[in-house]
């Protein structure tokens, strides 16, 4: 998942980062996609694509290798050996805070901010990265904003690449710039299994960039939280152009310091997401996160691309 937290407020996952504002959930119309039969170990690109006339024909074996493949949702969360990603991402959240006196008024922040980090393949199955962010514009006004903000270097392991699914594993270590008290590190893991070429379910990191899951945090300062959370979504190649996935989250269990919530008791989060195939070596999306829990409250824009080497 591609993390933004913003040095003065968290915002929701993948449409801008973060876990402490929680997003909407969208009422899922699933289409009929034609099933496909899977092979053992093998996979064929469909067509079309870049006006290319075709996509790259690629093999997934126990290996865990696979030649990347221009269609995302064929790809795991970690790089070929030696495959370079650079990313970057720009937010823009807006926040309604609730009136503290009776008959006051609710106050509303936005905030801007961008994300940038880059990821090398070290071997098939390893991938280290890092990602870095800054606020551009901050709810008081100032422009620019604090360029002081989190930064987090992670890794990723692919375990299996196969057919009908992908598993890695991973962990990074945050720590904000700006206020070095504030240490954390986070483990989790990408599961993603096909329920026909088209369309899979998942948990974790859809996008090959960033960490690959942050299921688990461990916050290292005495008021930071221990808390466990579980994304899971739903992601679909609509053409070989186009890709979009609708995430949520499930639970949040906080061990320590913070509330545990459930979703549709506690909060119904949700994140659409759609990405464009725009070039041979990028991809270019936009996402948008609510929580229908309380519409409209916490919301965030996000406008990302994806840039392979």
């Amino acid at each position: 998942m591609i993390t933004l937290g913003f040095a003065s407020q968290k915002l929701p996952p993948r449409a801008a980062g973060g876990e402490n504002c929680h997003m909407k959930l969208a009422a899922l119309a699933l289409v009929l996609v034609p099933t496909v039969a899977f092979a053992d170990d093998t996979y064929t690109g469909g067509s079309g694509g870049g006006g290319s006339g075709g996509l790259n024909t690629y093999t997934i074996s126990d290996a865990g290798t696979a030649i990347w493949s221009p269609q995302l949702i064929r790809n795991p969360a970690t790089l070929n050996k030696s495959g370079i990603e650079v990313f970057g991402s720009f937010a823009i959240s807006r926040v309604t805070h609730p009136a503290t006196m009776m008959g006051g008024m609710d106050t509303v922040t936005t905030e801007e901010g961008l994300m940038v980090g880059g990821a090398y393949g070290i071997t098939d199955r390893i991938t280290g990265g890092l990602t870095y962010t800054m606020v551009v514009h901050d709810p008081s006004g100032a422009f620019p904003g604090d360029a002081k903000g989190p930064l987090d270097v992670y890794g990723g392991y692919n375990i299996k690449h196969k057919t009908k699914y992908s598993l890695s594993a991973g962990a990074d270590f945050a720590i904000n710039v700006g206020n070095t008290d504030q240490l954390a590190i986070n483990l989790g893991a990408s599961f993603k299994y096909y329920l026909s070429d088209q369309l899979a379910v998942y948990t974790g990191n859809i996008l090959p960039a960033g960490p690959v899951g942050q299921q688990l945090t461990i916050g290292l300062g005495d008021k930071d939280p221990i808390a466990l959370r579980v994304p899971a979504g739903i992601a679909f190649q609509i053409t070989p152009m186009f890709f979009a996935y609708l995430e949520t989250q499930l639970f949040d269990v906080h061990f320590h310091n913070g509330n545990s919530g459930v979703i549709f008791a506690d909060f119904i989060p949700v994140t659409l997401g759609v990405f464009y195939h725009a070039a041979t070596n990028l991809d270019v999306g936009v996402s948008f996160g609510d929580d229908f829990k309380n519409a409209g409250d916490a919301y965030a824009i996000a406008l990302t691309a994806l840039v392979h080497l």
